[in-house]
């Protein structure tokens, strides 16, 4: 099972966001630079791939509000995939990183910590323990 981690540490822009997206997932050349081509490829994908969906935290000052929608929408377009291809991709997000306390405040727990449970309960030969 192939294992990636998007934590987007260059979202300068739409095709930057692209760009990263093509190396980590190691998408073929003719994918577009959009969302609908980003899904396509997506639920084309044929290995079993665990992502995980880190998205920059929003008040990064060099982030505008522009890029953070943008980004909210790539998340999305990974959650539509995973239903849509759930036999061969799982996404984690941030929000199961994240859970909302007492009086809207966030408790963090390590992420790669998190990540490595997660990834561990994909695995076949753990399922089958």
């Amino acid at each position: 099972m192939r294992k990636i981690v998007l934590k987007f540490p260059n979202a300068t822009s739409k095709n930057a966001i692209h760009e990263y997206l093509k190396e980590k997932l190691e998408l073929p050349e003719y994918c577009g630079n959009s969302l609908d081509a980003l899904y396509d490829c997506l639920t084309d994908l044929c290995e079993p791939t665990a992502v995980g969906v880190f998205l920059p935290v929003s008040d990064n000052d060099e982030l505008d509000i522009e890029l953070m929608c943008y980004l909210e929408k790539v998340k999305n377009v990974f959650l539509r995939a995973e239903r849509d291809n759930s036999a061969c991709l799982a996404v984690f997000s941030d929000e199961d990183v994240w859970s909302e306390e007492e009086g809207g405040q966030y408790a963090e727990e390590d992420p790669d910590e998190v990540l490595s449970r997660f990834f561990e309960s994909l695995d076949p030969l753990n399922q089958k323990k």
